[in-house]
């Protein structure tokens, strides 16, 4: 049975000893803005959750926005083709005049164009001499419920759902509530980091820098010596 945001709600009122609907400690919207702030902090550190948008790259335009829900780019489209990544300090090295060419995208940057921590910005080069639909994938926020829509399934894996509850409690108890309690609120947060990281490594394989090491073409090794570091169950 699929864990829902009413799930994890009952939960954590026994445990603090509230109810719905009564919030003696703790706000409805407080409670809820703990579960997105979980759920945002998980994805960014695990990336176990794929996304994909589709836009229009504008006419003359250099520059376009990434969905804010997206964390991190790892493939575009421009009209169904495959454009490449590229640093500004490359691009420089080969053309001179290379932020004022316009004509067909062949290439796309991410640095020197990030001035706000919550939008990903796209460089086009060339700029496009007309509109192009372009497609973005990458790893982003998956959907967040709310009270409305609490008796849908979690957008987490589901062995992990109940995990939630630890990140919401950590940031509870650490609130400027009178339940204030800063040894508990540690507590959970070693649970929720423990969980987190059983999560990373289920999902080590979209981790920048996961590349096992520890494999060998020489036969003649032991079998030991080709053992994975770590299991990847929790």
């Amino acid at each position: 049975m699929a864990v829902t945001w009413a799930n994890i709600k009952d939960l954590f009122y026994e445990f603090v000893g509230d109810r719905e609907g009564v919030h003696q400690f703790f706000t409805a919207a407080q409670l809820q803005g703990w579960l997105h702030e979980s759920m945002r902090e998980v994805a960014e550190r695990t990336h176990f959750k794929d996304v994909e948008a589709t836009q229009t790259a504008t006419e003359n335009l250099p520059t376009s926005n990434v969905p804010t829900y997206m964390y991190e780019v790892w493939r575009v489209e421009v009209d169904d083709e495959y454009v490449r990544p590229i640093t500004a300090y490359e691009i420089r090295k080969q053309d001179r005049f290379w932020q004022e060419r316009t004509g067909k995208i062949y290439w796309y940057l991410l640095d020197e164009y990030q001035t706000n921590p919550d939008t990903i910005v796209i460089r086009w080069f060339e700029i496009p001499a007309s509109d192009a639909e372009f497609s973005i994938y990458g790893y982003g926020n998956p959907g967040l419920p709310n009270d409305s829509t609490d008796t849908n399934a979690m957008n987490v894996p589901e062995w992990f759902a109940y995990a939630l509850l630890w990140g919401i409690l950590a940031r509870a108890y650490d609130a400027d509530t009178q339940m204030r309690n800063r040894d508990i609120s540690a507590f959970f947060r070693m649970m929720w980091d423990d969980a987190i990281m059983r999560l990373r490594i289920r999902s080590n394989g979209r981790l920048e820098g996961w590349a096992p090491d520890y494999y060998s073409t020489d036969l003649s090794l032991s079998i030991w010596n080709n053992l994975p570091r770590t299991i990847p169950e929790p």
